[in-house]
């Protein structure tokens, strides 16, 4: 639905998760990780729904979902916890990789889904 929207929905569906499951602990890392994340597919995810060719825009698309993904979790979230909890990035970025392969399956799973959904309710127009 776009960069700015899943922006919000990762920073502050983040900032639940943490509170609800250990209290912030990791919460700056996760949340700058995942906006990270957001912001970079929201762009895009809105640039490559043009693509025709189905397998391209299927590649495409897991090339980006890898690469931002590594960025925002292994990256991002490794880098913060590093700094804000005086312990070393290649421990962090190694524990970290349980997440990488998570959120990386589950925005695979879920981008045709969400495609749909955003057909359904916004329909695109036929120029």
């Amino acid at each position: 639905f776009g960069s700015l929207s899943g922006a919000a929905v990762g920073g502050l569906g983040t900032v639940v998760y943490c509170v609800l499951t250990n209290g912030m602990r990791g919460m700056p890392g996760w949340t700058l990780g995942n906006i990270l994340i957001a912001l970079v597919l929201g762009y895009t995810f809105s640039r490559t729904k043009n693509i025709k060719n189905g397998w391209v825009r299927i590649l495409a698309d897991t090339a980006v979902i890898l690469t931002v993904t590594a960025l925002g979790i292994l990256g991002v979230k490794s880098l913060t916890e590093h700094l804000l909890y005086a312990q070393p990035f290649l421990v962090r970025a190694a524990k970290n990789s349980y997440a990488f392969v998570a959120d990386t399956i589950m925005l695979e799973a879920s981008l045709p889904v969400c495609r749909l959904l955003r057909n359904t309710v916004r329909p695109e127009r036929v120029i």
